[in-house]
């Protein structure tokens, strides 16, 4: 809930998240994991063990087609210090190795210029804009053009 409850981590999603909502939110992933392989992954600080966000990768379908995409979100105390980049850059690492992809997507809100910060720091190259659960998104990618 340090981010699904949070209004200032959330404020690119539709809506802050309760507590059951939360839950389901947990619970969808484990289903995620069982159908698709993949999912978030809590991201915890190496020297202490503590939570500060989740990534990871993620089947999504964008305008029709299915994607590999690169989700990351982050407690707000945590922004800032380069901890996106890292695991985004060890997702696409993963990602790669692991899927028969030649390209991983990350859908970001135009106005969400830290994320976007981040693609351009993956060298992620924008290919189009897209409607994604009621949002105008831009879709990125790495790897070879879609």
């Amino acid at each position: 809930m340090r981010i699904l409850g949070d209004p200032l981590a959330m404020r690119y999603w539709p809506a802050v998240m309760s507590r059951a909502e939360g839950f389901e939110w947990i619970e969808r992933q484990i289903e995620r994991y069982a159908r698709e392989g993949c999912g978030y992954w809590a991201c915890e600080l190496r020297a202490t063990g503590e939570f500060v966000g989740q990534a990871g990768l993620l089947v999504q379908e964008v305008d029709g087609l299915t994607e590999l995409g690169l989700g990351y979100m982050f407690i707000p105390q945590f922004w800032g210090r380069g901890y996106a980049t890292e695991i985004a850059t060890g997702c696409l690492g993963y990602g790669f190795r692991q899927y028969p992809v030649d390209h991983i997507v990350a859908l970001i809100r135009p106005e969400n210029e830290p994320s976007i910060r981040v693609a351009q720091r993956l060298h992620m190259t924008l290919w189009k804009t897209t409607e994604y659960k009621g949002f105008v998104h831009n879709v990125w990618y790495s790897g070879r053009e879609p």
